[in-house]
């Protein structure tokens, strides 16, 4: 066949004896004409009609942060950062460089400039993990910038318009935020309440989506749109930068109406209302609304559903909502946030007896809490979100970063619990006066046989107990049990709850307080002999009496170590009985009322007195005067008893200047260690 004669401009391409053929390599975005004859034997056909093709046009390949910041405690230990693609090569790897463009690299182990490798034809979102390292220096929050730089691979590939990340990593408060937080200490609620209540900053619950959604629930579509979650139900959200709250609302998983203090938005918004760690986005309609105020539950029947939220009764009959298993714990720990954060401020009571009382609802269950605490432990995104809230707001929710200090508090009363029965009193008096007192503030009654309780005794250095004695009958929450010996003084018997004869020490003999086989206290060093007793003088376990300080709330768990009676006990003279039966542990932190300063507005030369009144059921320890001058670094100064429960202190006008601006609050510490500070 001849096809010489092509047509005047086309390109000849003889496909052979085919019915059909395919055409490859093909430019992006580009037109093609095609015209089709066939021959046989017999000739050749005209041309066909001209055939118009245009390919596609080829979107570039594009690389960014999945995310443009986000925060980290100095003692965080890493950090991932996502990095997303779109439209990768189908043929090709893509590699971008990360750089650190602002901050100290020495904050994060000496970082030098990563590549980032993205497979061909790959769109997952590639991590980049940094390192943290705590330079023991106290120098604020720092900001270090990252930058995506050097794409390459994939059409016409470039950086996307999340091009920098900044990363803000969180200064320690005092060494570390939790530094003086000790749950075996009975002042560790009341430390705990005054660590997450100062500092504090105030954020308006108007700013939510200029902060929260905005800088850290919102992830980045690479298309210029953005997602929000429901956290209760995972309905998904998009918007371009602007939110609509009748779609999406600001959840107040503390409920206003269960605040003692609502309504806590008017007249003046109170912090509560504003607290982002309990402010999350869910649906208005579908789930913010079908919560309402109802409690949190396991929905038995279910009257509605929605995605992956549920609402209906529990198996008591109770209304109840069920949000979806991730977020489960994430509920539970802002609630419990919230109680201990605004428990006793201006003499409101948090608890969840009071609550429950006065919500006209079912009563929320804190066991359902307690359970969802413990099924859905903090995950990554809950931590960094802590991270994120402190770094605009100040505080930290601990029940994020120290799971297990839930057991130590009573949250239907707000008060401090033990994990165990410990000793309280030891009685090595003369004769057979032998007596040990064992205190209980688990927040429950125990039934001591049930339990398992009993005491062992080792005599002279020993590693095994010469004695063992199981304990008998019930010790309810708040009281004591006194054993003695059998033949010991009346006044002994007449406070003793159980009686033994085994009940025999001397000075050098350890005595272990047991629940099975698991020592909960200890008096004195299993399998060391101190000799004739372990401390000295009233203070020592030979011929006295010795009472555990009022400030300890829990046992010595270590049988084996070194032990000192100075550290947790007080020593009384020998055959000092006044005590037993009766142990007052520290009712609490300092009280701090009428604050005060004058004159309200010194002039120049003017110094400001700044008094308040303290009370505390132990006695209080000392008082300080905590200042700022128009924002700057803070001060102190010792305030002083001037009469009765007042303490004041003065700051002299030479430290500030007209139209100044004074910030204040008052730290008072009891003679147990407890602390109460007022707010600014």
């Amino acid at each position: 066949s001849d096809f010489s004669n092509f047509i005047s401009g086309y390109e000849n391409l003889n496909v052979g004896n085919i019915s059909n053929y395919s055409i490859a390599n093909l430019n992006f975005d580009t037109d093609y004409f095609y015209r089709v004859r066939s021959s046989n034997s017999a000739g050749t056909s005209d041309n066909s009609n001209v055939i118009a093709v245009k390919t596609d046009f080829q979107q570039s390949t594009i690389v960014q942060f999945s995310k443009n910041s986000s925060s980290v405690l100095e003692t965080g230990g890493s950090i991932n950062i996502r990095i997303s693609i779109s439209n990768p090569d189908a043929s090709n790897p893509t590699t971008a460089n990360v750089v650190l463009v602002n901050g100290d690299a020495a904050d994060i182990e000496n970082y030098t400039t990563q590549i980032i490798t993205f497979p061909a034809g790959s769109s997952t979102e590639q991590l980049l993990t940094i390192a943290i390292t705590d330079d023991g220096i106290t120098e604020g929050n720092e900001i270090l910038t990252f930058e995506i730089q050097n794409v390459n691979g994939g059409y016409l590939a470039t950086v996307g318009t999340e091009s920098k990340f900044n990363l803000t990593i969180i200064e320690k408060s005092g060494g570390d935020y939790y530094d003086n937080i000790n749950p075996n200490s009975t002042t560790f609620l009341s430390d705990l309440k005054n660590r997450i209540r100062i500092p504090y900053n105030y954020v308006p619950y108007s700013q939510y989506d200029e902060t929260n959604i905005a800088d850290f629930a919102s992830k980045d579509n690479g298309d210029g749109t953005r997602s929000v979650f429901c956290v209760y139900s995972n309905f998904e959200y998009i918007y371009l930068g602007t939110f609509v709250w009748d779609v999406l609302s600001r959840e107040h998983t503390f409920p206003h109406s269960w605040m003692p203090t609502n309504p806590a938005d008017t007249p003046i918004e109170r912090d509560e209302y504003a607290d982002q760690h309990h402010l999350f986005p869910a649906n208005q309609d579908q789930a913010n609304s079908v919560r309402s105020n109802h409690p949190f539950g396991n929905v038995t029947n279910i009257s509605s559903t929605f995605l992956d939220a549920k609402f209906g009764t529990d198996a008591d009959g109770n209304i109840v909502y069920e949000p979806r298993d991730a977020h489960k714990g994430d509920a539970a720990r802002a609630i419990l946030y919230m109680i201990i954060r605004y428990d006793d401020i201006d003499g409101n009571d948090w608890g969840l007896n009071w609550v429950n009382s006065h919500s006209g609802r079912a009563p929320q269950d804190f066991n359902v809490l307690l359970d969802w605490h413990e099924q859905d432990p903090p995950d990554e995104w809950e931590m960094e979100r802590n991270n994120y809230v402190q770094s605009i707001q100040g505080n930290r929710n601990p029940f994020i970063d120290h799971p297990e200090y839930v057991n130590y508090i009573d949250f239907m009363e707000v008060e401090y619990l033990s994990n165990s029965l410990f000793f309280t009193e030891y009685v090595e008096g003369s004769s057979d006066n032998k007596a040990l007192e064992i205190f209980n503030k688990t927040g429950s009654s125990i039934d001591l046989a049930a339990d398992g309780y009993k005491i062992e005794i080792y005599s002279n250095g020993g590693t095994t107990s010469s004695y063992s004695i199981n304990l008998n009958g019930n010790l309810v929450d708040g009281d004591v049990f006194v054993i003695s010996n059998t033949a010991a003084d009346q006044v002994i018997l007449d406070v003793s709850d159980q009686t033994s004869g085994s009940i025999n020490f001397n000075g050098d003999d350890a005595i272990t307080l047991l629940r099975g086989d698991q020592v909960v206290d200890v008096i004195g060093q299993i399998g060391f002999d101190p000799g004739d007793e372990w401390g000295s003088g009233d203070i020592s376990t030979q011929n006295n009496t010795l009472r555990r300080r009022a400030s300890i709330g829990v046992g010595d768990m270590d049988g084996t170590d070194e032990f000192d009676p100075s550290i947790e006990w007080l020593g009384f003279p020998e055959d000092t009985f006044d005590g037993l039966g009766t142990h007052a542990v520290n009712a609490g932190p300092p009280i701090i009322t009428e604050l005060s300063r004058n004159p309200k507005i010194p002039t120049v030369d003017e110094n400001t007195t700044i008094s308040a009144s303290i009370t505390d059921d132990g006695g209080v320890g000392f008082v300080k005067i905590i200042f700022k001058i128009d924002g700057g670094i803070e001060q102190e100064i010792n305030a002083v008893n001037s009469s009765s429960s007042i303490y004041e202190a003065t700051i002299p006008s030479s430290i500030y200047t007209d139209g100044s601006l004074l910030e204040y609050w008052v730290y008072a510490e009891d003679i147990d260690g407890a602390e109460s500070a007022s707010a600014i």
